[in-house]
């Protein structure tokens, strides 16, 4: 069976002058999108080795539940709040 869904990982940085601000809208964002159709896993954990660093663990069902994300995306907050935050997420092959 082909498995169509979508994995991606990374971190991203919260800088410390606006951690407080930032983890609360981050969490935010989470729960919006673990709530979408499709979502099958959403999380962001604070890095044990890096303080302000948030690892990304995400998996959609399908390319369309990815695409349904990112235009829920164009009108959120979190992107907007986020902006020019340090970021690296990139799509995987499996689950991280």
């Amino acid at each position: 069976m082909h498995d169509e869904k979508v994995y991606l990982s990374g971190y991203i940085d919260l800088p410390e002058e606006r951690l407080e601000e930032l983890s609360a809208a981050l969490a935010e964002h989470v729960r919006l999108t673990q709530a979408e159709p499709g979502c099958i896993k959403f999380a962001a954990r604070p890095s044990d080795s890096m303080p302000g660093r948030f690892m990304i663990s995400e998996v959609f069902e399908s390319e369309s539940a990815l695409a349904a994300h990112n235009l829920r995306m164009q009108q959120a907050d979190w992107p907007k709040i986020s902006k020019g935050v340090p970021r690296d997420i990139t799509r995987k092959d499996h689950e991280a």
